[in-house]
């Protein structure tokens, strides 16, 4: 891979996740860590994926063509998906492989009162949601781009698809994500009348579920109306957690090391107490594997960088450019609201989609891309050049 060093030290996406990268390795030498074998597991989903995608990013995304492929892609396959999670929904499970994970165990957290949590080809159903709120947030901010209108009738098509599926997964995780990501549109938007019509449209679905109970009988809308619910036992268990989580840190600045909770922590070192401790959130893994120092460094960089997205959007005359950087930026919002949560940040695919797109961003910003043609691209002494 032949890098122009110019681009690698101007990536503010890549340096922070450098930082990141480094603070991860120092964990390894948490004198709380009950296992360094788990961190070598640990550390690939936190930091090692995404540092490598920024790094690729830099090479990868040089001009409008592979943007406009970027999203090609990312929507065909959301597209794919949404469309088998419909199936799924209607038709049941079809493959004996997804029988034998539900019957081995998938059951225990995808059937609620015999009704199934669609998870379409995806790993389980609240990435599924993840995946089609995400989706759904660019879609429909692409369809109200300046583009031609076959192209506007496959992105309304991609965003009414993904949102139907996307309820269709009962993950209350997932509704965060348009959340989110609409409430960066609104800041954003230069449309007045837009900005107010989804400000209403906001409030309107908030007012309907929060003070009726309209569309009660259906499960997915009950699903919906309990993530406002204060009282909700599941939210009173999280916030429980949370304080005795603060407790158990109280002494312990650089958390219990990389890999002690969750999964791995079972796994490894079963008889401690972060291995035992429900983090739910993945602000609340950082804060228990990483401690306070890591959680906040961690916040602090992925505020950063979506503060710059902002803005960018704030800033560019490009309709086109803050058609593209809207959907990425707001859908990127969307995620840092629902890993709230759940560990949605670090989840494939999120992951891997929001960081291209903030490196395509980011381009953006320097000039590297503009909305009306191509950048082309030039190869001299061996280093990666843009012609103008």
């Amino acid at each position: 891979m032949n890098l122009n060093p110019k681009h690698t030290k101007s990536s503010i996406t890549y340096i922070l996740m450098s930082v990141w990268m480094v603070y991860v390795v120092f964990e390894f030498f948490n004198p709380e860590a009950a296992s360094r074998i788990a961190w070598f597991y640990t550390m690939r989903g936190i930091a090692l994926h995404a540092w490598l995608i920024s790094l690729i990013g830099i090479k990868a995304t040089l001009r409008k063509k592979q943007l406009i492929q970027y999203f090609k892609i990312w929507l065909l396959c959301a597209l794919l998906g949404g469309l088998y999670g419909i199936y799924m929904e209607f038709f049941g499970l079809t493959f004996p492989w997804e029988k034998k994970w539900l019957n081995e165990g998938g059951y225990m957290n995808h059937l609620i009162f015999g009704k199934l949590r669609v998870f379409s080809f995806y790993s389980d159903a609240s990435t599924f949601g993840n995946a089609m709120g995400l989706a759904f947030i660019a879609s429909s901010i692409l369809f109200l781009g300046p583009f031609s209108r076959k192209t506007k009738t496959k992105l309304l098509f991609c965003s009414l698809v993904t949102l139907v599926s996307m309820s269709f997964a009962l993950a209350r995780g997932a509704y965060a994500v348009p959340v989110g990501g609409l409430m960066i549109y609104v800041l954003v938007s230069r449309n007045k009348s837009l900005q107010i019509g989804v400000l209403c449209m906001m409030f309107f679905v908030f007012a309907l579920l929060k003070f009726t109970y309209v569309g009660q009988g259906v499960y997915a809308i009950q699903r919906m109306r309990s993530t406002l619910d204060v009282n909700d036992a599941s939210l009173q268990v999280r916030m429980t957690n949370r304080d005795q989580l603060s407790k158990y840190l109280s002494d312990k600045p650089f958390g219990g090391g990389l890999g002690s909770a969750g999964v791995w922590g079972k796994r490894f070192s079963p008889n401690t107490w972060l291995a035992n401790f429900e983090t739910d959130g993945g602000y609340t893994l950082i804060r228990a594997e990483c401690g306070l120092i890591g959680k906040n460094l961690f916040l602090f960089i992925h505020l950063l960088l979506l503060l710059r997205g902002v803005r960018f959007l704030l800033k560019t005359k490009d309709e086109k450019l803050f058609t593209f950087g809207a959907a990425i930026i707001c859908g990127y919002s969307g995620i840092l609201f629902s890993n709230y949560g759940n560990s949605t940040l670090q989840q494939m695919p999120h992951s891997m989609i929001i960081l291209f797109g903030l490196v395509f961003v980011e381009k953006m910003q320097q000039g590297l891309i503009n909305g009306e043609e191509p950048t082309e691209l030039a190869e001299t002494d061996s280093s990666l050049e843009i012609e103008r």
